[in-house]
């Protein structure tokens, strides 16, 4: 029905609907050998977990480059916006000092002390 709606004057799209599974010989053919008039759309259900999809033009050295640095200004502009500083590690900063306490590492001798007697 929706081909009958569409398909008037040279307008409009074709609706299709596959299966890449079942149907993936046919897509792949037209793919490779057709002009690229056509578009998807992706239905996923992902029990509430909110996502995204990437898509690469290529994929090769120089996309995924593009890609790691997206991620990387991505999470420093999220530790920006929740207010902390994402170039920080104070919790691995106070884990660190209190190993190296532990293990008795010369210039941690204070930190030790403190540890024995909490311990």
């Amino acid at each position: 029905m929706q081909g009958e709606a569409e398909g008037k004057d040279g307008k409009g799209i074709f609706p299709v609907m596959g299966n890449c599974e079942t149907d993936l010989h046919s897509f792949g053919q037209y793919i490779q050998d057709c002009r690229r008039n056509l578009f998807e759309t992706l239905f996923r259900v992902d029990g509430g977990v909110p996502n995204m999809v990437v898509e690469l033009d290529k994929q090769n050295a120089f996309t995924l480059g593009q890609a790691i640095y997206f991620f990387e200004v991505s999470v420093a502009i999220a530790g920006y916006l929740n207010g902390g500083h994402p170039f920080d590690q104070p919790g691995l900063e106070a884990y660190k000092r209190n190993m190296f306490g532990l293990l008795g590492k010369p210039g941690y001798e204070e930190i030790t002390n403190k540890l024995k007697i909490r311990l």
